[in-house]
C-alpha cells in the first residue's frame, strides 16, 4: 500500500515572521507533515533569520528565489543579477548582514530547483515534485 504524502508548500515569505508564524500555526492541525517545501524568497525582511532557523529545524527544502540568489551572490563578493536600484542594493546588503553563517550555509546547500522524491509512491502516481521559484 502506498503512502499518502502531506506536504506544506510555501513561497514568497520575504522575512515576514508574523505571517510565517500564522501559516505554521495553521499547519499544526495537519501535523505531522511529511515535508516542507518553500518555492523561494524567504529572505528580505526582519524575520528572515528566525524563519530560516525554523525551516532548517524542519529540514525544509528551499528553492532559491531572486532574493536568495542575489543574497548569496553578494555574500560571495559578487555583483547581484537582480538588483536594479541603489535602494534595492542597500536592502540586499542589509539582508546579507543579518544572516547568520549557519543560515548562509543552509542557503548555499539549497538550489534554484529541487526534485523531491516521494519514497513508496506508486509509479502510476506522482513520485517526484519539482520545486522552483
Amino acid at each position: 500500500m502506498s503512502h499518502a504524502y502531506r506536504l506544506a508548500v510555501m513561497a514568497d515569505i520575504h522575512g515576514n515572521f508574523p505571517a510565517f508564524e500564522a501559516v505554521m500555526a495553521d499547519l499544526e492541525q495537519y501535523a505531522p507533515l511529511d515535508g516542507y517545501l518553500v518555492a523561494g524568497d524567504v529572505v528580505g525582511g526582519p524575520g528572515q533569520e528566525a524563519i530560516l532557523q525554523r525551516l532548517m529545524a524542519l529540514q525544509a527544502v528551499v528553492a532559491h528565489g531572486k532574493g536568495e540568489v542575489s543574497a548569496l551572490q553578494v555574500a560571495d563578493g559578487h555583483a547581484p543579477d537582480y538588483v536594479y536600484t541603489a535602494q534595492q542594493f542597500s536592502l540586499l546588503r542589509w539582508v546579507v548582514e543579518h544572516l547568520s553563517p549557519q543560515s548562509l550555509a543552509f542557503l548555499h546547500s539549497q538550489s534554484e530547483q529541487s526534485v523531491v522524491n516521494l519514497p513508496g509512491a506508486q509509479p502510476v502516481r506522482v513520485v517526484q515534485v519539482r520545486l522552483a521559484a
